[in-house]
C-alpha cells in the first residue's frame, strides 16, 4: 500500500513539473532495494598526502645551495651548502604537536640571505623567532632570538648571538663597557 502512494505522489509531482509524461514513462522505484548502511565496518582513514620530492636550490654557477627534505612524520630537514660542496648549516623543521618552521630568503645569486624560524613549543603562551643572517657562501654570520610576547627589559638584551667558525657554535655576543678617555 504504502508503495502505491509513493508511487502516485511521485507521478502528480513529475506530472506538475513535466505535463508530458504518461503512466507508461514514469520510473519506478524498487523499495524492496537493500539500502546500503551508514555505519561502515572498517571505515578507511584519509591519510594527508606529504610531498614526495625533495627541493633543490642552485647558485647561480648551478652548484647546490640548499636541498630540502620532503615531510615525514612531522619532520624535514634543511641543508646549506657552500660553492665547495660541504654542508655549513642544517636546520629541522617540526610540524607536530609544537612547531618550528624556517623560511628562506635567497639573493639573486642562489646563495641564502637570512631564514627566519618561527617556533611554538605546543601548549606555552609563549611564542620564538630567530632570524639568522648567511654570508654569500651560505656560511651563518649572525642570529638574533626572541621570545614573544615580551615580559620585561631582559627579554630585549642577550638575543644576538654570532657564528664561531673555529667551533661551529653559536657564542653569545658580549656587551663590552668601555671606559672614558683620560683628559690631557
Amino acid at each position: 500500500m504504502l508503495y502505491k502512494l509513493i508511487q502516485i505522489a511521485i507521478a502528480a509531482t513529475v506530472h506538475a513539473v513535466s505535463p508530458g509524461l504518461t503512466k507508461s514513462n514514469i520510473p519506478v522505484i524498487n523499495t524492496k532495494q537493500k539500502m546500503p548502511s551508514t555505519v561502515t565496518e572498517n571505515p578507511v582513514k584519509k591519510v594527508r598526502k606529504e610531498l614526495q620530492d625533495t627541493t633543490y636550490h642552485y647558485y647561480s654557477n648551478r652548484r647546490l645551495s640548499v636541498k630540502i627534505s620532503p615531510w615525514k612524520d612531522g619532520r624535514r630537514t634543511i641543508w646549506l651548502y657552500n660553492i665547495k660542496g660541504e654542508i655549513t648549516y642544517t636546520i629541522e623543521d617540526v610540524n607536530l604537536s609544537f612547531s618550528s618552521l624556517s623560511e628562506i630568503h635567497f639573493r639573486a645569486d642562489g646563495s641564502v640571505e637570512k631564514i627566519h624560524i618561527e617556533s611554538n613549543p605546543g601548549a606555552s603562551m609563549y611564542w620564538y623567532e630567530t632570524l639568522i643572517t648567511f654570508s654569500i657562501h651560505n656560511e651563518p654570520e649572525w642570529k638574533r632570538a626572541e621570545k614573544f610576547p615580551q615580559q620585561s627589559l631582559d627579554d630585549f638584551f642577550d638575543r644576538d648571538y654570532y657564528w664561531d667558525k673555529n667551533t661551529k657554535q653559536w657564542k653569545k655576543q658580549q656587551v663590552m663597557e668601555s671606559q672614558p678617555l683620560p683628559k690631557e
